[in-house]
């Protein structure tokens, strides 16, 4: 979306502004790896629920039903290359930290979008949108590598945009202090509807 592009270009512009590098980078075998990360997920998904799935399937929403229902598909062949694949991405990602010291990508590829009517009874099942929601965040959730997302500005409805800050294995203490520059320089506002759970 515009506004995500926007809002992170500009988070990026001020960490250049207060001394950092920037380098463009590109993450070979991108696309492999999110469609590992799919495999994976699903398979050790219904690993988890296969003996609980006829007492509690009326319970799942139905991505969930989706999902587990494409995992019945998958062989154990196709978990193992995805598994290889996993292992080729982690590869990738320590040439790259040879290079650079922290990764920056949107959190999401959209602001939060709206819940639609009846999905707070029923679930909702919007492959696209989960997929543009989840986009960035796959290659640490595959790898393993630390993570950290921070707001960096607003949408025209007012929704946060977010950039997500990947660090090398181990480097959490970098990633906490990168982060913590690009959130200084953000003016939050309160949300219209506001629960401050610290102090219930």
């Amino acid at each position: 979306d515009p506004d995500v592009r926007f809002g992170c270009r500009t988070a990026i512009t001020g960490l250049q502004e207060v001394g950092a590098e920037i380098v463009e980078i590109n993450i070979q075998e991108i696309n492999e790896a999110h469609n590992a990360h799919l495999i994976i997920m699903l398979t050790e998904m219904l690993a988890a629920y296969k003996y609980d799935m006829p007492e509690h399937f009326k319970s799942f929403n139905r991505e969930t039903v989706f999902g587990l229902s494409l995992a019945q598909d998958m062989s154990a062949a196709d978990y193992v290359v995805a598994n290889r694949q996993r292992t080729r991405a982690i590869k990738v990602l320590e040439h790259l930290f040879k290079q650079v010291d922290v990764i920056a990508t949107p959190a999401s590829a959209c602001t939060a979008p709206l819940v639609t009517s009846g999905a707070d009874e029923y679930g909702e099942s919007n492959l696209q949108k989960t997929l543009k929601i989840a986009r960035y965040c796959m290659i640490s959730n595959l790898t393993g590598i630390p993570a950290i997302c921070v707001p960096v500005s607003y949408d025209a409805d007012k929704m946060p945009v977010s950039l997500q800050l990947m660090a090398g294995w181990w480097k959490e203490d970098l990633l906490l202090h990168v982060a913590s520059a690009v959130e200084s320089r953000v003016k939050k506002v309160k949300p219209k509807l506001f629960y401050d759970i610290l102090n219930m």
